[in-house]
């Protein structure tokens, strides 16, 4: 079963599944809120998966994270844990795999980054709730290995887009909101494009 699977992670993943002779289940926000303990464990029992993929968030750019942090941290720990309250709980689930999030690392971690970089500092300030949230998240997976002996995954992938991704300008992620001006730009020969920041990244 994989979380989150109408949105861009989620989809990959679950596009790319149902192309392997696995029974894969793909699970939206409509089908289930995950924030709902009651949801989870109804429709958790209903499909009793063996591999849980969590790629289910609730996920933005900068603008998005600075101006609800506390929704960005509530709904994505309240998601977090109750799915994997209701893993711990199952006697079916062999193996969990958790989509985190290269924003996790420190502010000014070293380059390129490595797991040893991990809390060493302060995380980026635009976006620390998030980053919070999916700290708990990676070692909620540890702790279910540690005390339930089910294997478990966390995946922490960089600047995301494809298909089913969110373009808007002020919502989206750094590269898909830089495609929509770049091509805005190009649609109504516009003679710049406006990035945030100092454009030296």
């Amino acid at each position: 079963m994989v979380t989150g699977a109408s949105g861009l992670v989620g989809s990959s993943i679950t596009r790319r599944l149902s192309t392997s002779d696995n029974e894969v289940f793909g699970l939206t926000s409509r089908d289930c809120d995950l924030r709902d303990p009651s949801q989870v464990k109804e429709v958790f029992d209903k499909i009793d998966p063996e591999i849980l993929i969590l790629a289910a968030a609730r996920v933005g750019g900068v603008l998005a994270n600075s101006t609800y942090p506390a929704t960005f941290l509530v709904d994505n720990l309240l998601m977090e844990a109750n799915v994997l309250n209701w893993v711990r709980l199952s006697k079916n689930v062999s193996q969990v795999i958790f989509i985190g999030s290269s924003c996790i690392y420190p502010l000014n971690a070293p380059q390129p980054l490595e797991p040893s970089s991990l809390m060493t500092g302060p995380l980026e300030p635009t976006n620390r709730w998030y980053a919070q949230a999916k700290l708990a998240g990676i070692y909620g997976i540890e702790g279910l290995k540690i005390e339930y002996g089910i294997a478990g995954t966390s995946i922490l992938p960089t600047n995301l887009y494809g298909p089913g991704d969110n373009f808007h300008e002020l919502d989206g992620h750094v590269l898909p909101s830089l495609l929509r001006r770049f091509y805005e730009a190009q649609v109504n020969d516009l003679p710049e494009v406006v990035v945030w920041g100092s454009g030296n990244p």
